[in-house]
């Protein structure tokens, strides 16, 4: 019998789960034929990819506890057919105290709440997948092929039900055939070009070559060649990837922090920049990670029953606001009723954020109350939402406000403005006391102590923790695949989903402390504000302006610290840009009333995440998961969370069910005629199966 063939592109934490669930899927019940299982990865990272690689700078963190980090499917996830053993399912905090014991490296002293290096994540993922690798060889017929290359491009069987894939490394090509093929290629590699200058002109070669579009690996890219000491240096963007590249320049420079009684003070090593001109749309860094209390007893189901729970923005109510106000629309062949998130889902969030934020600062003996004293407005809201978004919310709010504020305890709460809570320097009525880079560090600084205070204690960091992070499944009900219209999912991707980022997706507390040392400092230069204008200079560098400030600074070398959008016609490597060339793939459009789509940069995908071609035909053999998905269906990126149903992990879980159904099914004389047929897209919901050959 021909060997049937599993091909993974992508070699990194979403190759690392898939693999798990092979060897749990596998193990329990062994192949009636030889099964050959291929990983590519272009760095040789096998289990981290690049992004979580552990030879990333120790400056790198996480934005995750180590007890809320999982390698495998576990019990709480329900379509999960076999498990395996449970010393083969660790948490992150569970590896690494077990290697903790066995090395004694201080790194791995963790506790719970803990927030780690990124370096460290990639060096259990790495020890995770060789395991999983390993329990899949000791399965008879499997064996697993690891290459450390890029794959270029792919292309169908003209006489088969196979792919052929074609790959690279060093010089040397080859093709692998596949039965069934899962990319999960990771975090978008975007062909970037340098700003260019204030006539319009291209960058100068000079200054060209001071632009830096993607920062990582930081080692490499942010070396003292490319970014010398003493240069003046604008970083865009004020994120992960923004705040990964400030710790690399300063403290990964040899630069040190000193604890001042609580409060830490950078003392320079002379090798970092004399500036990091720190720049966004908004002006603002993503805000603290509170301590998170929801992990704190370092067990895998410690933070079950300590998430918020849906109060007003329920799966229930947005099926009612979709069905009862939403607006019709044919996407893939299907009606789909979308919603507007301005008018009919941001008012609801306001009020579960001020629910959550009372309940937190009263106590929870006062829920009920404030629930009961919502409930006409909402109900009402949920009968007619109204044309103005402002007067939805303001209206939506009135009564729990009311009630909050009558009650005796909240005279020592700081009033819920949830204009001030979504804008903190620019919104109405916001004093602006001094320039903009002294009214940043005193953000910066009140908001670290709210986040040491932690997601249950504090206020404000309960309810953006309990809302954007905990309710995160029904954001992902209202915008997924179409969920939103056209005019809708473009900005809430350009302003909501930079919201839910901000207040609630940031680096932990240890990080954003050192950035408040850096402001303090003066080594970061934050005064350009929100809304940055940049330009390549006619003789050498870059000019930052900023819109609402006027604020003008130059700069030697100028870094992209975001991560970009992904769009497969605009990804720098050769795999994408192929694939729909040859109409393997294509973008996903949500349809304009106007005649004009919205194109987020996804590729078009069935709910089984198998693309469509060009002639509209879903391929099975073909499934996508990460980045790619991202504009179709948020909240890719995550890494597997233990004990919580995790939807990263569910993806994985269907595609590693139907692919192990369809080896099955190939590997069966009986039903060799219905794999055959399910190859090309008439079961919907499988991938399929056929015959593969290596060739080198």
């Amino acid at each position: 019998m021909t060997p049937h063939r599993i091909v993974v592109v992508g070699g990194g934490p979403m190759a690392t789960y898939a693999i798990e669930r092979l060897a749990a899927l596998l193990s329990a019940e062994p192949p009636a034929g030889e099964v050959s299982i291929t990983v590519f990865e272009r760095t040789g990272d096998f289990g981290s990819g690049e992004t979580h690689s552990d030879r990333q700078s120790p400056t790198s963190a996480l934005n995750r506890v180590a007890s809320q980090i999982a390698f495998a499917a576990d019990e709480s996830n329900p379509e999960a057919a076999a498990l395996l053993p449970r010393a083969l399912r660790p948490t992150f905090y569970e590896w690494a105290s077990d290697e903790y014991l066995r090395s004694g490296d201080p790194r791995l002293a963790l506790r719970p709440e803990d927030v780690p290096a990124r370096c460290l994540h990639g060096l259990a993922l790495k020890d995770m997948f060789l395991r999983y690798v390993q329990t899949l060889r000791a399965v008879p017929g499997v064996s697993v092929h690891l290459e450390a290359a890029e794959v270029t491009d792919m292309e169908r069987d003209a006489d088969s039900a196979e792919f052929r894939v074609h790959a690279s490394a060093e010089g040397r090509r080859w093709t692998v055939s596949a039965d069934q093929i899962l990319l999960v290629t990771g975090h978008a590699r975007r062909r970037l070009a340098p700003p260019s200058t204030a006539t319009g002109a291209p960058a100068g070669p000079a200054t060209a070559a001071r632009y830096i579009a993607h920062p990582y690996p930081l080692h490499q890219r942010l070396d003292e060649a490319a970014v010398p000491p003493g240069c003046r240096v604008a970083v865009m963007g004020l994120g992960l990837t923004a705040i990964d590249a400030i710790l690399y320049l300063t403290q990964g420079r040899g630069g040190t922090f000193a604890d001042d009684a609580g409060r830490l003070r950078y003392i320079s090593s002379g090798r970092e920049p004399a500036c990091i001109i720190g720049t966004s749309s908004s002006g603002m860094f993503t805000w603290c990670r509170p301590l998170n209390e929801k992990a704190l007893d370092g067990t895998a189901l410690g933070h079950v029953g300590k998430e918020h729970r849906a109060v007003f923005l329920t799966p229930e109510a947005v099926t009612l606001l979709r069905t009862h106000h939403g607006h019709p629309a044919i996407i893939g062949g299907q009606r789909v009723d979308q919603l507007d998130f301005d008018r009919q889902v941001f008012p609801l969030i306001v009020l579960e954020l001020a629910w959550v934020y009372w309940v937190t600062a009263l106590g929870s003996d006062c829920g009920e109350a404030l629930r009961e004293a919502a409930r006409p407005a909402y109900e009402a809201f949920l009968r007619s939402p109204g044309d103005d978004r402002d007067a939805g919310v303001d209206a939506l709010l009135a009564p729990l406000l009311a009630h909050a504020e009558s009650l005796p305890r909240a005279e020592r709460v700081r009033p819920f403005d949830w204009r001030s809570l979504f804008d903190p320097l620019t919104a109405p009525g916001v004093a602006a006391v001094g320039d903009w880079q002294s009214r940043l560090v005193a953000f910066v600084q009140q908001d670290n102590l709210d986040a040491a205070e932690g997601n249950l204690r504090n206020p404000v960091k309960a309810a953006c923790d309990g809302v954007w992070r905990d309710l995160r499944a029904v954001l992902a009900q209202v915008v997924d695949f179409g969920g939103l219209t056209a005019a809708s999912h473009r900005r809430f991707c350009d302003v909501y989903f930079r919201y839910y980022t901000r207040m609630s997706n940031g680096t932990g507390m240890e990080a954003m402390r050192k950035i408040q040392a850096l402001l303090e400092a003066g080594l970061i230069d934050a005064a350009i504000g929100p809304e940055p204008q940049v330009q390549a200079l006619d003789t050498n560098g870059f000019r930052v302006v900023g819109a609402r400030t006027g604020v003008v600074r130059d700069a030697d070398v100028l870094v992209e610290g975001r991560v970009p959008v992904f769009d497969p016609a605009l990804e720098a490597g050769p795999l994408y840009p192929n694939l729909l060339r040859r109409g393997l793939i294509r973008h996903w459009r949500n349809p304009g009333e106007d005649g004009v789509d919205y194109l987020p940069g996804a590729v078009d995908l069935s709910r089984g995440f198998h693309p469509f071609d060009t002639d509209g035909v879903e391929d099975t053999r073909l499934t996508v998961l990460g980045a790619p998905v991202e504009g179709l269906a948020f909240f890719q990126l995550s890494a597997a969370r233990p004990q919580s149903n995790s939807p990263i992990l569910n993806n994985v879980v269907r595609w590693a069910n139907t692919a192990i159904d369809i080896l099955r099914a190939a590997q069966s004389p009986q039903r060799k005629q219905t794999a055959s047929g399910m190859a090309r897209g008439v079961d919907q919901s499988r991938d399929s199966a056929a015959a593969g050959q290596l060739q080198t």
